[in-house]
């Protein structure tokens, strides 16, 4: 289509409810709505916070191809030894790529009768778990490993550390030892402490807290307490390990500039203030604590180090009434699914925006029909994304990632290593922590497994910058082509950036209308873009001034309307749009 034609279409309609209609004899501009002050933001279409109304356009969700595996138990000094299934953690820290992750004996698949309980070790074995050979009765302490990358995580070393002694030797890579019950260390760097801190690097394992200054020498200093209560649990009620269940994930919010602590939470322990019969067992649970401070009190005559003083507390996420109805047979108590963790972290786009994203965890557990069949045990994750980091909404409800096929080692369950995604350049790495082992009975092995053992690895993936969610226009004729026409907003600067992938035959047009004269006299376009036809996360816009014939690149025209309400209009045809920023 020549240019003055496709002035001539983007002229002459208004879209409205997502249809193409007829504009309305000129008149007198109605009242314009409020406009949003994006200044220099980086802004998503996560949801529909910029757009007015839209055509032939879908929301998509994109995965990370999480299938080259980084860090396994490789290591002498590991035999026996696999990944924990989480208590991964990964920091991009001083030009490296820093790992730590959990170390559990491999051989505990489940207990054989002649061992003895104790708190560390798995259920005993059946005819369904079949003891494992070489079980070590001591084999229930979690080690904390440690492997680092200086080429972007291409590759890892894995340092001695000579900290504590296995099999009579020091010659390992542990830094440290992680609470029973947690199954690994979640770390985050405390932005208000200074290099050198003793509290530089903070971990969270179960309820335990852990500091160090260099991510190396660890000291546990106390513990994070549960509130007095939780919503949907009698009032006035310690909940104990319903409320602060394993699973722990903290980090500095900038936003609220006060510390986010995400939780598992068990819906449904009535010890614990749970109530009986909720949609999911289990669910994930926010509370904020400003500071990180440390008060004592004594239980039991011993005293106890409290850290944080934890408010705002909130269930943010957990099965909702489709998950409870997917699956009807042979379901545990509460529905065949629930939320067993989640990875949450805080991208800032800048002038007070930004997305709260989560990688919830969803437990199977449901029993197909038939005999023999064995109830599922595996877990897969759903994406969610907030504003404001408490009313989580599905991107989609199906899965973000899945289990592998059968027999490979990530054929049961899989988790996000928090802090969540690393910007390496222009593209965001994911690190999951995958295995071949369910978590219903004992954590049985993948039959398939060629080697027949439990294994687990970290394996990285990656996406494009902000590249979680995209507005998709299909491949169409130019007649067809879609449409996108944005609320009146407010921005800064003297350039567009487009978060765009129009690669091959794609193509992206806009239009910027003053807001005071939009929908009324269409035909006003004070500025008409080129097409952008190329794939990069800033691609810039280039701008001449409106009219139905093309003119010269004006490249001081849009600085001329910052600080004025605008309207942008946008023709796509094959292309991915991602997101959008004005640049000084």
């Amino acid at each position: 289509m020549a240019r003055p034609a496709l002035l001539a279409m983007l002229s002459s309609v208004v879209l409205v409810g997502g249809s193409v209609s007829h504009p309305p004899q000129a008149s007198a501009p109605s009242a314009v709505p409020v406009a949003a002050n994006i200044g220099n933001s980086t802004q998503l279409f996560v949801d529909d916070f910029l757009v007015a109304n839209s055509s032939g356009l879908t929301r998509s969700m994109h995965s990370p191809d999480c299938s080259r595996a980084v860090v396994t138990a490789d290591a002498p000094w590991e035999h026996n030894f696999t990944v924990g299934m989480i208590g991964t953690s990964v920091l991009m820290d001083g030009g490296k790529l820093r790992v730590w992750y959990s170390l559990r004996n491999s051989t505990l698949g489940c207990r054989p009768a002649n061992i003895p309980a104790s708190k560390n070790d798995q259920p005993p074995c059946s005819a369904h778990d079949p003891p494992q050979p070489n079980y070590e009765a001591s084999a229930g302490k979690i080690y904390i490993g440690y492997a680092e990358s200086t080429d972007g995580g291409k590759t890892f070393t894995k340092p001695l550390m000579h900290k504590y002694s296995v099999r009579g030797s020091t010659a390992n890579n542990f830094v440290a030892i992680a609470s029973p019950g947690s199954n690994g260390l979640a770390i985050f760097i405390d932005p208000a402490e200074p290099q050198g801190s003793p509290h530089r690097y903070r971990g969270v394992s179960a309820n335990l807290a852990m500091t160090s200054p260099d991510g190396l020498n660890w000291t546990t200093i106390g513990t994070y307490d549960p509130p007095a209560s939780i919503p949907g649990g009698p009032s006035g009620v310690n909940n104990g390990s319903g409320a602060f269940d394993t699973q722990g994930v903290m980090f500095f919010d900038p936003k609220c500039e006060c510390y986010s602590f995400y939780t598992r939470w068990d819906r449904f322990d009535q010890n614990h203030g749970g109530p009986k019969g909720a949609e999911g067992g289990r669910a994930v649970r926010r509370a904020r604590s400003t500071r990180l401070q440390v008060t004592n009190s004594t239980v039991r005559g011993s005293t106890v180090r409290h850290i944080g003083s934890w408010v705002n507390q909130s269930v943010v996420m957990g099965a909702d009434a489709l998950d409870t109805s997917t699956h009807t047979y042979g379901v545990m108590d509460g529905g065949p699914v629930d939320y067993y963790g989640a990875t949450p972290w805080y991208v800032d786009h800048g002038e007070g925006f930004g997305w709260y994203f989560m990688a919830a965890v969803r437990f199977w557990h449901w029993g197909p029909p038939g005999p023999d069949q064995p109830v599922t045990g595996t877990k897969d994750l759903v994406l969610a994304a907030s504003r404001d980091g408490e009313n989580f909404s599905f991107v989609e409800h199906a899965p973000w990632l899945s289990p592998g096929l059968d027999g490979s080692v990530g054929s049961r369950q899989l988790w996000l290593a928090p802090p969540g995604p690393l910007r390496v350049g222009d593209e965001e790495l994911y690190f999951v922590t995958k295995a071949n082992v369910d978590e219903y009975s004992g954590l049985s092995i993948d039959p398939k497994s060629p080697h027949g053992e439990w294994e687990a690895e970290i394996a990285v993936g990656k996406l494009r910058l902000n590249g979680l969610v995209s507005l998709d226009a299909g491949y169409t004729s130019s007649a067809n082509a879609a449409m996108l026409t944005t609320k009146p907003f407010i921005f800064a600067g003297r350039r567009l950036l487009l978060n765009l992938d129009a690669s091959g035959g794609g193509s992206l047009f806009i239009q910027l209308h003053l807001a005071a004269e939009f929908p009324a006299t269409p035909r006003s376009a004070l500025l008409t873009s080129n097409y952008l036809v190329h794939n990069g996360v800033d691609l810039e816009v280039e701008f001449w001034n409106g009219g139905d014939a093309p003119g010269a690149v004006n490249s001081t025209a849009i600085a001329s309307l910052a600080g004025t309400p605008v309207v942008m209009v946008m023709r796509m045809q094959d292309c991915r749009l991602y997101g959008l920023r004005f640049a000084p």
